[in-house]
């Protein structure tokens, strides 16, 4: 009967009056929501196993990580430069020798 005697102000009241009253409802149930859920947080985390999350992640250190790594192989270029040298010189070997008789200079004209 409270209840009822509590709305029939409501009604009877104008309407800004209205307005406030039910943001200050929202505001109020929000506060509490809100509280609720921080508190819901903190007994979360003050609970949680952290020992045995990290094991479970099963993270691997960074030694382990270091004593897996290897480089990749490269491959040997010694005797494939020696070639493309070879092949260059047969190409090029007589500008290459004009050039360096003529202490640099070019000797074509244009």
């Amino acid at each position: 009967m409270i209840f009822v005697n509590f709305l029939e102000k409501i009604r009877k009241q104008p309407e800004n009056t209205k307005k406030l009253i039910l943001w200050l409802i929202v505001i109020i149930i929000g506060i509490v929501l809100l509280f609720w859920w921080l508190r819901s947080i903190y007994y979360k985390i003050s609970n949680f196993p952290k020992g045995e999350f990290i094991e479970q992640l099963n993270v691997p250190s960074f030694e382990e990580e270091m004593n897996n790594f290897s480089l990749p192989e490269l491959p040997e270029i010694g005797e494939e430069m020696e070639k493309i040298e070879e092949e260059y010189m047969k190409e090029y070997g007589e500008e290459i020798e004009n050039i360096e008789g003529s202490g640099g200079e070019n000797t074509q004209t244009q």
